[in-house]
């Protein structure tokens, strides 16, 4: 049996090709399905195996062990994360409002103003067009738009982004 394995999904227009072990795989294919609207109503070809999500993977946020982030000020989060680019900045901000934010201020969904917020907070350098920064940092594949225009939600990507990539002296 080969050590990797390549899948290549399609949905629509949309093509994904993933390569790796099975377990991987299997998450990833298990995410982009559980991503679709309607996706009780998607029918899988005859005779194609149920995929399940790997029981290492789950949908509950990570804790604070998993996210190995101390500080939880926006201040103290860039200067740990160290983000080079408005890109990275928007992603550790994003990061920031979903899971590190008081109670009060948490969200999952945000704009560019709420990033913008994040940024002051901070003290960093504001981006000449926070609108802009958010489109980018949504092609740059860390954040997924949501159903209202204008507003966004971080994924496994930039969440993955500040959790093991910034930061790290790699």
């Amino acid at each position: 049996m080969p050590d990797g394995y390549k899948v290549k999904v399609s949905i629509g227009d949309a093509i994904v090709e993933v390569e790796g072990d099975r377990e991987g795989i299997a998450g990833i294919v298990a995410d982009l399905l559980n991503a679709l609207p309607n996706r009780e109503q998607l029918a899988l070809p005859a005779g194609a195996p149920k995929i399940e999500q790997p029981s290492s993977m789950t949908d509950s946020p990570p804790d604070a062990s998993e996210r190995s982030v101390e500080a939880t000020d926006p201040k103290s989060l860039f200067a740990r994360k160290k983000p080079s680019t408005l890109v990275e900045s928007a992603v550790t901000a994003g990061y920031y409002l979903t899971y590190l934010a008081p109670e009060a201020e948490r969200t999952a969904v945000f704009g560019s103003d709420t990033i913008v917020e994040v940024f002051r907070k901070a003290g960093r350098k504001l981006p000449k067009s926070a609108v802009q920064m958010m489109v980018d940092t949504h092609k740059g594949g860390y954040f997924d738009r949501t159903e209202v225009r204008g507003e966004y939600r971080l994924n496994n990507v930039g969440e993955n982004l500040v959790n093991h990539t910034l930061g790290s002296e790699t």
